[in-house]
């Protein structure tokens, strides 16, 4: 998981995306605090979803919904934001899981339950 500095940091690099998305395309120093708190809030937010690592990059699943958190954040909707991304967020939980579960796994040869011994 990331800690707190690693969030600082990610949440700055991230700013440029942001603000892109928001259409924020002039000079704003204090608008600028307020979505690197915004972009720290959703990261940990989904990193508590996820419950796991995430990457957030440019065209990931996560970076999506990290954009979208920003937008309901930036427009007082953050209540919105889970009923409206439910499915986005099950299927990112999900993703995570089954990450963990293969890399727990490791080479081992596993089979689906139900599906030995039988065609596809």
């Amino acid at each position: 998981m990331m800690g707190s500095e690693e969030i600082s940091i990610k949440a700055e690099e991230l700013l440029l995306l942001v603000n892109n998305e928001l259409d924020i395309t002039y000079p704003d120093p204090e608008g600028n605090r307020k979505r690197i708190g915004s972009i720290k809030r959703g990261i940990r937010r989904l990193l508590d979803i996820a419950g796991g690592a995430l990457s957030f990059e440019e065209e990931s699943a996560e970076m999506a919904l990290l954009l979208a958190y920003c937008r309901y954040d930036r427009v007082g909707a953050l209540e919105h934001f889970s009923a409206n991304y439910q499915d986005e967020l099950l299927d990112l939980r999900i993703s995570r899981e089954v990450k963990d579960y293969v890399a727990e796994d490791g080479d081992q040869d596993t089979e689906l339950p139900g599906r030995a011994g039988r065609d596809l």
